[in-house]
């Protein structure tokens, strides 16, 4: 069995630390300086430009970011089979039906006549035999 420990000697004082009353920043403040442009508070012209030069030049990180965004987008579109299908649909006319054929206008039909019509679905096809994870 080992056993550590460490021991302040028994002259040990507690330095005296001046803390202050209230801290530099509100937390107001601190939020302000988090979404602005936070390296223009130092006021050095070489950083201001070095700064702008990164975000106009670095093509390479605006290409990374945009390549994790269409990896996105195809692993959504790879997993849609799993997840249920909702559709809709919707339709609307006027009929006229003819007055020479077999249809009774007596039963109260206005001729000519508007049809609407509203459709909904959802299917989800049970993967069984993995066809669809796979």
């Amino acid at each position: 069995m080992v056993a550590a420990g460490c021991m302040v000697g028994p002259d040990y004082q507690r330095p005296q630390v001046d803390a202050p009353q209230a801290f530099r920043f509100e937390p107001t403040d601190t939020a302000a300086v988090a979404d602005l442009e936070w390296w223009k508070q130092f006021g050095d012209p070489i950083l201001d430009g070095l700064i702008s030069e990164a975000l106009a030049s670095n093509k390479d990180v605006q290409i990374a970011a945009a390549n994790v965004e269409q990896a996105a987008g195809v692993l959504t579109t790879t997993r849609a089979p799993l997840f249920p299908q909702i559709g809709y649909d919707g339709s609307g006319g006027k009929y006229r039906f003819s007055e020479n054929g077999t249809t009774d206008l007596a039963t109260g039909i206005d001729n000519p006549t508007d049809v609407y019509q509203v459709l909904a679905g959802a299917s989800w096809e049970i993967d069984l035999w993995g066809r669809v994870a796979g």
